[in-house]
C-alpha cells in the first residue's frame, strides 16, 4: 500500500510541475505576443477598411474554450486584403467595442498585425501574463519543494 500512494505522489507531483512548466510556456509565448504586437502598433502601416467579425467565437479546445478569437480583416496600402485572427484575453476586463477599429501591420508581413481595441488593454493583458506566470512559477516550486521533502536522501 506504500509504494501505491509513493506512486501517487510521485505521479502528482509531476503532473503538478508539468503543468506549472506548461503554463510558464504559455505566458513566454504570450509576452512574446504582446511585444510583436506592441512594435507593430508603434511602427506599423495603418490598415483601411477593417472589419470586425462577429464578436463572441471562442477557441475550439478545451484549453482555448475560454479564450474569445477576433477575426479581423483589412486592407493594405495595396488593396490587398488580409485576415487575421486575434485571441482576446485580458485581466478582469473586456474590450470597448464601441469605438471604431483600427489595425496597424507589418509591411513586409501583413499577418503581423495589431488592433486598436487591444492595445487599449495592453497593461490589463501584461498583468495576466504576470499574474499566470507567478502562478505557474510558484506550482512548479511548490511542487519541487514537496518532491525534496518527501524524497530527500538520509
Amino acid at each position: 500500500m506504500t509504494r501505491l500512494l509513493d506512486f501517487a505522489r510521485q505521479i502528482l507531483l509531476t503532473a503538478g510541475f508539468s503543468v506549472g512548466a506548461l503554463g510558464t510556456w504559455q505566458q513566454v509565448q504570450n509576452s512574446i505576443l504582446l511585444t510583436r504586437a506592441h512594435a507593430v502598433w508603434e511602427h506599423g502601416e495603418t490598415a483601411s477598411e477593417v472589419t470586425v467579425g462577429p464578436r463572441g467565437e471562442r477557441g475550439p479546445g478545451y484549453l482555448d474554450s475560454g479564450i474569445e478569437k477576433l477575426r479581423v480583416s483589412f486592407k493594405d496600402g495595396r488593396g490587398a486584403r488580409h485576415t487575421v485572427t486575434f485571441d482576446v484575453w485580458a485581466l478582469n476586463t473586456s474590450i470597448d467595442d464601441s469605438k471604431p477599429a483600427m489595425v496597424r501591420f507589418d509591411p513586409t508581413e501583413p499577418s503581423q498585425a495589431a488592433l486598436s481595441w487591444l492595445q487599449a488593454v495592453e497593461q490589463r493583458r501584461w498583468g495576466a501574463v504576470v499574474l499566470q506566470s507567478a502562478l505557474a512559477l510558484g506550482l512548479m516550486v511548490l511542487c519541487v519543494r514537496r518532491w525534496r521533502a518527501i524524497y530527500r536522501p538520509s
